[in-house]
């Protein structure tokens, strides 16, 4: 049981883990899926407000302002043309919720090279301040449309996009930059951490609490399907048992089971009536071991190759019983095996085979006395084939058979009427024994003809009929 419950912890805790692994890869799919399509929403909304920008320009407030630039003439943020421009771009940007993004406009000056910006939404700038950590080769590596990512510092990362400005001839006289907010969280491993923490940490203590119960419901479940297996297990069993003790009670057979090593341990009813001994009494009073009491002189060798090749085995036998009688058994031996498939036990049941032996001995003698005689045996079937004969039935088959080694076709007829008619009839016939006195007996339960003959100067018979002599042959 404590093993059980060591492997069902270890099962928990193997589900736990996989859930936990496959929830932190879903979470870190869905979080890089949702990152990358809000950078791309952001990258798409940054274009397309820095070329609404681009556009705007009433009255040609932008070309003029950049063209007083250009003429040394610096402005402030109070300046009304500078407030109306300046006011427009923000509220472009509010009417696209990009309220913290960083606006500006960069001009460059085409004798010193150096760029200033002209506008800035940024309160950190003034108007005309000067440009000293950017390259003077700025404009050159901007593209209209195309948001960049720039990484400012470590923990600063920002998409910038640009908008080249131009006059009204088309002259390039300046760039409209736009950088969003800080989107250094959208490109960490998991984005925010409570984004996984939070379900992760509820799962755990949902875990915790009903794992112990699950593990109990379970082990019940699986104690009560057990024990009702095992009930059910044991009452087919049971069931076997009776049946094979019923058999083995009512048995006609002699039946008698030892251990490997030919140790009786249980005998049958009927052995008990037959031999007039019960297992205890074999034990106590003749003998333990089936050696002891088997008159088979090979037992033990028997027993040896039915163990070693754990296959059946028959063998013949004879004994008395306790009148004196002699009985004939057919004993089987059949090997019994353990749940190591190791050969435990062996079991042996006697048939008696008395009645066959002896009908097969009388048969012998009957034969015997058939052979012996001095005249002739003949048994045929209806078809006409010899199933029997002796040695004196020759002086009659030699006259019935014709070359082919077949009954004639005249015999035939007359015996056929003989055992249709099923009315024993006499023939007398010269043979080289002299003349004799055949009786044909009909046995049409067996669809069998017996011939028996008989000298002729033993019986009162009358002379034989011309006619006879002629079906004779």
């Amino acid at each position: 049981m404590f093993g059980l419950r060591i492997e069902s912890r270890l099962v928990a805790i193997a589900i736990h883990s996989i859930i936990v692994v496959a929830f932190g890869f879903g979470a870190h799919q869905y979080l890089k899926e949702q990152r990358e399509h809000k950078i791309t929403n952001l990258s798409q909304e940054l274009n397309g407000v820095v070329n609404t920008m681009a556009r705007v320009s009433p009255d040609g407030i932008l070309p003029e302002l950049v063209a007083e630039y250009h003429q040394g003439v610096m402005m402030d943020n109070t300046d009304p043309d500078y407030l109306r421009i300046s006011n427009m771009f923000q509220d472009i940007l509010s009417s696209n919720g990009l309220e913290d993004c960083e606006m500006s406009v960069i001009v460059i000056d085409p004798e010193g090279q150096n760029m200033a910006k002209l506008i800035s939404s940024e309160s950190i700038y003034s108007s005309g301040e000067e440009f000293r950590d950017l390259n003077v080769d700025f404009e050159s590596g901007t593209e209209d449309g195309n948001a960049q990512l720039i990484k400012i510092t470590p923990s600063i990362w920002k998409l910038v996009a640009y908008r080249h400005i131009t006059d009204f001839s088309g002259k390039k006289i300046g760039v409209l930059r736009l950088e969003s907010a800080n989107v250094k969280a959208y490109f960490s491993a998991f984005g925010p951490w409570w984004a996984i923490l939070i379900p992760l940490l509820v799962y755990l203590v949902l875990a915790i609490i009903f794992t112990p119960r699950i593990l109990n419901n379970l082990r019940t479940v699986k104690r009560t399907t057990g024990d009702s297996d095992f009930q059910e297990e044991l009452q087919k069993k049971n069931t076997e048992l009776k049946m094979l003790s019923l058999v083995a009670k009512k048995s006609e057979n002699l039946m008698l089971i030892t251990d490997e090593h030919g140790q009786i341990l249980w005998v049958n009813e009927t052995y008990e009536t037959k031999n007039n001994y019960t297992a205890e009494e074999l034990n106590q009073f003749v003998g333990k071991f089936l050696k002891d009491v088997s008159k088979n002189e090979h037992i033990q060798t028997i027993i040896k190759n039915v163990v070693d090749f754990r296959k059946a085995l028959t063998y013949e036998s004879s004994s008395t019983d306790q009148d004196g009688k002699r009985f004939y058994a057919m004993t089987t031996v059949t090997p019994i095996m353990d749940d190591t498939d190791k050969v435990s036990k062996l079991l042996f049941v006697d048939t008696d085979v008395t009645k066959v032996k002896r009908a097969q001995e009388e048969n012998e003698i009957f034969k015997e006395f058939v052979n012996k005689s001095r005249y002739p045996r003949i048994l045929l079937s209806k078809t006409g084939e010899v199933i029997f004969s002796n040695s004196a039935a020759e002086a009659v088959l030699c006259n019935w058979k014709g070359m082919n080694g077949k009954i004639k076709d005249d015999v035939m007829v007359m015996l056929e009427g003989i055992y249709t008619s099923g009315i024993t009839e006499h023939l007398i016939m010269e043979t080289a024994l002299g003349r004799l006195n055949l009786n044909i007996h009909p046995d049409k339960q067996r669809e069998e003809v017996f011939v028996i003959g008989e000298s002729i100067s033993t019986l009162s018979l009358p002379p034989a009929d011309p006619e006879d002599r002629k079906k004779a042959g």
